[in-house]
């Protein structure tokens, strides 16, 4: 590219910057004079690197780093979306994307089949939860992150992929040949009865076809006078489309209702949304169950429902994310997804936890306790507070773990057994508690795993800085005792928590065996929340005084 080439390139890049920013500033000359010094300055820095820097530098590399840049001091949500992520858009918002329909994770070094999505590829082909992944095509993955091999699993519809697999408890290799398709992200994870006349439906994004599968599993579930009440899980539920939030309030609330609103800069009202249509399900008692990774559109769901007295609220204050993002097309190939309001309950609360604006010591400082402006209820006349996320009407923390359950999972150790278990078990799959049990504590055993705690590590550090030095008998002795009373203590931890263990394996074991649904069925009756929300339902009197309770 020569220089004449270039000056016109990088012109047009800093007049698109120019209009931009021109139309997001109205305010006086000043500020003009600055925008321009500015954009001067990044023109000039930008000829200097391409045409003076000791290596050729990718203009196109070069303007989206400077873009980055830009966007950076924003909010973690404002983002600029290149080529490489235009895919990411479409998942995102459609939830929707070819390849063959696989989760990703990182297990003991490897990158390992976390979840296999049913009657995609992948699951008609046969993978399986735990599969290492040793290869894509020609392509060696054990040195890589689940997120560099993507690329490779995506592609065109109808194409094939090649994969090299290992399979925990299978000693051979195996080898796979499957088409990408389009990859159906579901949005209703499970929906059924948990209790007579009580159904639940668990959701999990709200993408645009969300409120159509949820409003599928509304009819499937039955009329209105065959529920007795309604469990809506948005636990986990990270968020997606406001409008999608908007749709599904409508199934609860009459025509007319304010839902949400939305105000941009210098808090100037940009919507209002309110409910365009008779709702089907107007008086069933409804219960919303949230936790502190409830985000966004769920946040709007559960903001609305409480401000309108229309169902109680189970579980853990949200996330508080009350941002507004909107995707703002560039080019063909880039796009920007950029913050551009924040969005305020029918009560007119704003539930958004951190303020990116005031900036601390170069960190985004957190609403304050204090400031936790209060509001009302709009028919019961109810106390709610603003920012920092919502607080349910009765809030029920997640059941606490013993530490070496925690552990358990949060290594991957009960996923790993799991599908070492479903590998080595000849179908069908009855679920033994105790043949599991007994073949969990082996597989332990093998692995060393009761090895691997705190304690052993500080008894391995020990041994280690004894190594080499003279030591007595009396002392190598007293060494082997503590170390035996180790291991003693290790087991027993395990096997006096073997209740709550067991219950994580089956859960884990039906999900790697049926399916996430299965899984999510199977912890029904154990989960605190939900048993909570199921009490609540089942007791019109505790029901109705929640909603008539103030402060």
């Amino acid at each position: 590219m020569n220089y004449l080439k270039l000056r016109r390139k990088t012109s047009a890049i800093i007049l698109l910057l120019g209009v931009v920013l021109f139309m997001g500033f109205r305010s006086g000359g000043n500020l003009w004079r600055q925008i321009q010094e500015s954009l001067e300055l990044y023109e000039k820095v930008f000829v200097e690197i391409r045409t003076n820097y000791v290596d050729n530098i990718d203009p196109e590399k070069l303007v989206a780093a400077g873009v980055r840049g830009m966007v950076s001091i924003l909010d973690p949500y404002s983002q600029f979306i290149d080529k490489e992520h235009q895919q990411d858009v479409t998942t995102i918002t459609i939830g929707m994307y070819s390849g063959i329909g696989i989760y990703l994770g990182y297990r003991d070094n490897h990158i390992t089949v976390t979840s296999v999505l049913r009657g995609q590829s992948a699951q008609r082909g046969g993978l399986r939860p735990g599969d290492v992944i040793l290869a894509v095509d020609n392509h060696d993955t054990r040195r890589l992150k689940p997120d560099a091999i993507r690329k490779w699993l995506r592609g065109k519809p109808s194409t094939t992929v090649r994969l090299t697999i290992a399979r925990p408890g299978i000693s051979d290799t195996l080898h796979f040949s499957l088409e990408r398709e389009f990859v159906h992200l579901p949005t209703v994870g499970y929906y059924g009865f948990v209790a007579p006349g009580i159904a639940v439906i668990q959701l999990h994004r709200f993408t645009r076809q969300a409120s159509f599968e949820f409003e599928k599993a509304l009819k499937r579930l039955g009329p209105e006078s065959r529920l007795k009440g309604l469990i809506l899980d948005l636990r986990d539920n990270p968020g997606g489309l406001l409008e999608t939030a908007v749709d599904i309030v409508e199934n609860f609330v009459s025509k007319g209702t304010l839902i949400v609103s939305t105000r941009g800069r210098n808090g100037l009202v940009v919507r209002e949304y309110h409910s365009d249509r008779e709702p089907s399900y107007a008086s069933v008692p409804l219960v919303i169950l949230v936790n502190k990774r409830s985000a966004s559109a769920s946040e709007i769901v559960a903001g609305a429902i409480q401000d309108l007295d229309r169902g109680v609220l189970v579980g853990e204050r949200t996330y508080g994310k009350g941002l507004v993002q909107r995707i703002i097309r560039l080019s063909e190939s880039a796009a920007l997804k950029m913050t551009t309001a924040r969005y305020y309950t029918p009560s007119g609360r704003c539930i958004q936890e951190i303020d990116y604006a005031e900036r601390r010591n170069g960190h985004a400082s957190h609403s304050d306790s204090a400031a936790r402006a209060a509001f009302y209820t709009l028919n019961q006349n109810r106390v709610v507070h603003a920012y920092g996320g919502i607080t349910p009407d009765t809030v029920v923390k997640r059941k606490s773990l013993h530490s070496v359950t925690e552990k358990l999972l949060s290594s991957g150790r009960i996923f790993s057994f799991s599908a070492y278990y479903l590998n080595t078990t000849k179908p069908p799959f009855v679920p033994d508690g105790e043949e599991i049990w007994r073949r969990f504590m082996e597989y332990s055993r093998d692995h060393q795993w009761v090895n691997q705690d705190s304690v052993h590590k500080a008894y391995a550090t020990i041994s280690a800085s004894l190594a080499g030095r003279e030591t007595g008998d009396d002392l190598r002795e007293a060494l082997h005792i503590l170390k035996s009373k180790i291991d003693m203590l290790a087991r027993s931890t395990i096997v006096e928590n073997r209740r709550e263990i067991l219950g994580k394996l089956l859960v884990e074991i039906h999900r790697q065996y049926a399916g996430s649904a299965a899984g999510y069925k199977y912890r029904l009756y154990s989960d605190p929340q939900m048993q909570t929300a199921v009490s609540i339902l089942q007791s019109t009197s505790v029901y109705e005084a929640i909603l008539a309770a103030s402060e």
